[in-house]
């Protein structure tokens, strides 16, 4: 199914964490959840949920704590706090590097659309960084997790973003994503959508939604051919 997404694609925007890198492969998720209920006691309300994401974390408050902006700038700082730390280690992704390097030598332009923190992303991008040796394939088109969490996947803003910078319709447009909320914010882009499904998880979840995918970068390098 890839090789006909790829036909006529001029840019190819990537989610970070899964497809590009591990991110919380050696810095736990659930921990990172657990030490921001530990740093602002005040979360403290019967409905807000306490899931082992991080990000989930996030995208609640502004529905519960709407009137509360410092809490919210609080809890966000501590996440990107926490993404720093685990863009020094993360988990490589077998495949990443070529791949990027095989789309930017065929004058694809590319991007990150991801609901991690662009500091974090920098991070790995950047000199010493575990994608560091692609890094300037991205030439800055970094379009990670805005200050205000309503604006986290599966809202578009950080697609339309990415649209914005690479100066192309949405329709030449790809985007590589391995969850639900990839699929909703391509989806009210107007971005295609291929999704990555390198887990069983991940697997289950997108072909539910019907998307197109492949199991692995590997798959997606034999698609493009020589």
């Amino acid at each position: 199914m890839s090789e006909p997404l790829l036909r006529g694609v001029q840019a190819v925007f990537f989610d970070f964490d899964g497809p590009l890198v591990e991110l919380f492969r050696n810095h736990d998720a659930q921990g990172i959840a657990d030490r921001i209920f530990d740093a602002e006691k005040s979360l403290t309300r019967s409905d807000f949920r306490r899931p082992n994401d991080p990000h989930a974390v996030v995208a609640q408050l502004p529905e519960l704590y709407a009137q509360d902006s410092d809490l919210v700038a609080r809890v966000e700082k501590l996440l990107t706090g926490e993404e720093l730390l685990a863009a020094r280690h993360p988990g490589r992704i077998a495949g990443a590097c070529e791949l990027v390097r095989a789309l930017h030598e065929r004058g694809i332009l590319l991007a990150v659309t991801s609901n991690n923190s662009p500091e974090a992303i920098q991070v790995c991008l950047g000199p010493g960084g575990i994608l560091g040796a692609v890094g300037e394939c991205f030439e800055g088109r970094i379009s990670g997790r805005d200050p205000d969490p309503r604006l986290m996947k599966p809202h578009p803003s950080c697609v339309e973003r990415a649209i914005g910078s690479v100066g192309l319709p949405a329709s030449k447009c790809l985007l590589i994503g391995d969850s639900v909320s990839d699929i909703e914010a391509a989806d009210r882009a107007g971005v295609p959508f291929l999704g990555f499904a390198a887990s069983t998880r991940a697997l289950k979840r997108l072909a539910e939604r019907g998307a197109p995918l492949v199991r692995s970068h590997v798959e997606l390098l034999r698609a493009m051919g020589p």
